[in-house]
């Protein structure tokens, strides 16, 4: 006859920075205790870009240096100063270390034949890609860095800003694009097959 087998494991860790002898800060977001170790300080992507609309209007928040183009990274304003500059940095997000881990088995045994699969995985664990694996045109380009990008060319007929998803393109990545920010902060839960046998 038919038999089979399923067998189990889940973890759940979750650690707290309960104290560090931090210097005095301006702003509760921008202590690391009360955050899981290895928790880091970013800018917090808005999901939204610049317009040029947005670049002449007084009340949108934008970094101080005057140098943002339309189609950089807009991030959160969170202490309502109408820039955005290191006071806006916070901690947030999940850390390299997964805080729910398991695993589990399924078998089968019909007629003398067995088949077993073992399977792993992770949830609530995130990456910052470092250096230049995060940039435009740099090696080690990455995939999600070359699709939903807005272009605008009207001799070519080509406007893909509305549905981009990424910001402009410039060599050496965009002044925005390459401070730490939640926009590099990837989910990087799995599922993977162990063995089968």
């Amino acid at each position: 006859g038919l038999e089979y087998n399923i067998g189990g494991n889940y973890t759940f860790v979750r650690n707290q920075v309960v104290y560090l002898g931090e210097a005095s800060q301006k702003y509760p977001w921008q202590y690391a205790a009360g955050h899981p170790i290895g928790t880091e300080s970013l800018y917090t992507w808005t999901g939204k870009f610049y317009s040029a609309e947005d670049l002449l209007n007084p009340e949108v928040a934008k970094p101080p240096a005057g140098t943002t183009r339309a189609r950089e990274l807009m991030f959160a304003d969170l202490n309502g100063d109408k820039m955005t500059n290191s006071d806006d940095m916070a901690y947030q997000g999940f850390t390299e270390t997964p805080e729910k881990t398991f695993g589990f088995t399924l078998g089968v045994d019909y007629g003398g034949f067995y088949l077993s699969s073992n399977w792993y995985g992770a949830t609530n664990v995130a990456y910052r890609p470092s250096g230049a694996i995060r940039y435009e045109f740099a090696n080690n380009v990455q995939p999600f860095q070359m699709t939903d990008r807005g272009v605008y060319d009207p001799e070519r007929g080509l406007d893909t800003r509305a549905p981009a998803k990424y910001p402009l393109l410039m060599i050496g990545g965009a002044p925005q694009s390459r401070v730490p920010s939640t926009l590099h902060k990837l989910n990087a839960e799995y599922l993977r097959l162990r063995a089968v046998e």
